[in-house]
């Protein structure tokens, strides 16, 4: 099946792509990918990413407030934590009609989508820096957040905030974590990926990448339970969820490798390096292959990938390429973003401190 999809991969990929036309009285007139502000807002304090639940975008910042901005980003509502001790660095998961989010001081609260009340909170001995993941198993729904500071899971009955488990302690872990069907995996400052189950908590496996091969970015599950994720000695990591067995490892930097994979174009994964190397690749059997690769000339910083088109933070620019890794277009943003997300009506959403930008992306 992995075979497949590669072929399919190369069929489009070294095709190339055609260009695009628009018809027009008199002849044809090729068409041109712009990026374009579109919306703006701007607070006192460092914003996280936003999460979308229908026609809101609600986030939070440094100072402990919560915020919901509508479809026109004017404020919605916005609650300010009553401790004003509450520091948040990570965006939120929706849940429902809830949105979940963890402070840097281990509490997580579950806000209503509609007007921003508490439903629910509970507090950890634990320091979240990234958003939460939800799920369910079962018949429950499910809340799963890893401290950054010992690698241990902390999961809660998503309705009512009740904690089912904590898993035991393995590192370090500033990266993410993921979920994927009733496991949940990620990689730390121990060299090694780590599994656990998402409905107990108990440790399924702990895989070794090497010595030097520390992850602190967050994994990126693949097609068929492929689990893709950098290290620090420049390596892309690729582990079998299904085997929990690592399958191959590939140098695609000689820095470290920390930017979050994404799936791109025709399942196939897209990730960057500190020297502005902008990479497409694909696991074909047990190697992993590079079928392109270009240099964006500053470090790559984040990724997302919607509608064909492969958005690339970099340098301070927003830069959009397609499947042959042309560039299509380039914005300036700002000096410092921090995270790009992409809503469903095709928005870009770009987080730069205490901004957040909002970018139409379109032929024209």
């Amino acid at each position: 099946m992995r075979a497949l999809v590669v072929i399919i991969c190369g069929i489009f990929f070294f095709s190339g792509c055609r260009d695009r036309f628009s018809g027009e009285a008199g002849g044809e007139t090729a068409e041109v990918f712009e990026l374009k502000v579109v919306r703006r807002f701007s607070a006192q304090s460092e914003l996280t990413l936003p999460v979308e639940s229908g026609d809101l975008l609600i986030f939070a910042d440094m100072n402990g407030s919560v915020s919901a901005l509508g479809a026109d980003w004017k404020p919605r509502w916005n609650i300010k934590i009553a401790d004003g001790k509450r520091r948040f660095t990570a965006g939120g998961a929706l849940a429902g009609d809830m949105v979940c989010l963890a402070s840097l001081e281990g509490t997580v609260y579950a806000f209503d989508t509609l007007y921003g009340s508490v439903i629910w909170r509970s507090d950890r001995d634990a320091v979240f820096e990234h958003r939460p993941l939800y799920g369910s198993v079962g018949d429950r729904a499910m809340l799963w957040l890893l401290s950054a500071s010992d690698g241990v899971i902390h999961a809660f009955d998503a309705t009512d905030g009740e904690l089912l488990f904590e898993s035991e302690p393995t590192n370090r872990s500033d990266g993410g974590a993921v979920v994927w069907k009733n496991v949940i995996a990620y990689g730390n400052c121990d060299g090694a990926a780590h599994f656990f189950n998402a409905a107990d908590g108990s440790r399924l496996a702990s895989v070794a990448v090497g010595d030097t091969d520390q992850m602190a970015g967050t994994p990126l599950v693949g097609e068929e339970g492929m689990l893709f994720i950098g290290t620090r000695s420049g390596k892309l990591a690729v582990i079998d969820l299904q085997r929990m067995k690592l399958i191959t490892t590939l140098e695609i930097s000689q820095a470290e490798a920390f930017v979050e994979p994404v799936k791109a174009f025709d399942g196939c994964v897209a990730m960057g390096t500190d020297e502005g190397d902008l990479l497409l690749c694909s696991l074909v059997g047990s190697t992993l292959e590079i079928l392109r690769r270009v240099n964006t000339e500053a470090p790559v910083e984040r990724l997302a990938f919607h509608d064909d088109i492969l958005y690339v933070l970099s340098g301070g620019d927003l830069v959009a390429y397609n499947r042959d890794l042309e560039k299509l277009a380039l914005l300036n943003v700002a000096d410092r973003t921090g995270g790009v997300m992409v809503t469903s009506q095709g928005l870009i959403v770009i987080r730069a401190s205490n901004t957040l930008i909002g970018i139409e992306g379109g032929w024209r």
